[in-house]
């Protein structure tokens, strides 16, 4: 049984790193090239993915949310300028969340 979780993780994560690679390689975003995915902003979306896998929901949130942050003036500009006020409340709500909510026994 302790063998199945190591493989299971290991499989999420070739999907997710090829999933990574097919978004950039197509321009799924249009971002322009592949180099613009290929940036710490992607980085810090696919350790916050990790990390979801690992149980820690919350770091998951906080890292997926800044990759997204920073990430969203190249992807949608006109979005960015008129929504931006809204990140960091939404942000601290679903983090608050997340602290309230109780977990399942296989994530503590």
């Amino acid at each position: 049984m302790k063998r199945e979780r190591p493989l299971r993780q290991a499989g999420v994560l070739l999907v997710a790193v090829g999933a990574a690679l097919l978004m950039a390689n197509t321009d799924l975003l249009g971002l322009g090239g592949r180099e613009a995915y290929y940036r710490w902003e992607f980085l810090l979306i696919l350790v916050g993915a990790i990390s979801l896998l690992y149980g820690h929901f919350t770091t998951f949130v906080i890292l997926f949310s800044l990759g997204s942050w920073l990430l969203l003036p190249d992807v949608y500009p006109l979005f960015f300028s008129e929504w931006r006020h809204l990140f960091w409340p939404a942000a601290l709500i679903l983090a608050g969340i997340s602290q309230i909510i109780p977990r399942p026994r296989r994530w503590r």
